[in-house]
């Protein structure tokens, strides 16, 4: 129960949920909250089952993955991969190593480069800055539309779970500036 209360002290305003959402009926709510990092062993599992899932696809999707580059870089100039900073893990495992001393800034996990393949005209944020796209966003160029529509832009990232930078199933990464701002507005985002 601490860890509502605490959460209800920190945003202000009590649950909207009802009792029943917190326990089930006629028990009192855990005093920790259901989802902890993982211990040590659940880790090495967890990173294990990404590598293997993550180095499997790499070698079964192969054949279209040199495909969609083929077709990203013949339909449109510049590279076939788009490169972004994004946070990465939780810094509760990681310690002090998690802060971006080239910023000062405190990020809340570790920054990486993700990997997609390139949807957007090239330069495209240089012109509109960091904006998330809309849906019929005119930067999105004819085949990126088609990559984003199957996800078929995502599978670099295949390259990320390998590196251990992110899990198969997991929150969003997101780029610094825009954790940042989310970090102000919701309370425990960080604790994704």
């Amino acid at each position: 129960m601490r860890w509502m209360e605490a959460l209800v002290e920190r945003s202000g305003s009590a649950p909207s949920l009802p009792p029943r959402a917190w326990a089930p009926a006629g028990e009192h709510a855990p005093d920790e909250p259901a989802i902890e990092p993982a211990p040590g062993a659940a880790r090495w599992a967890i990173r294990g089952v990404n590598f293997l899932v993550a180095l499997v696809a790499l070698v079964v999707l192969f054949p279209v993955l040199m495909l969609v580059a083929l077709v990203v870089r013949l339909t449109s100039r510049g590279p076939v991969l788009y490169l972004q900073e994004r946070v990465g893990l939780d810094r509760r495992e990681l310690g002090r190593a998690a802060q971006n001393h080239r910023r000062g800034q405190d990020l809340g996990g570790r920054p990486f480069t993700i990997y997609k393949f390139r949807t957007m005209r090239h330069h495209a944020e240089r012109e509109s800055g960091a904006v998330w796209a809309q849906q019929h966003d005119p930067r999105v160029t004819p085949v990126g539309r088609i990559l984003r529509q199957y996800r078929l832009d995502e599978l670099p990232q295949l390259v990320n779970v390998l590196r251990g930078e992110m899990n198969i199933v997991g929150p969003r990464p997101e780029r610094p500036t825009i954790f940042a701002e989310l970090r102000t507005q919701i309370a425990e985002y960080p604790l994704r």
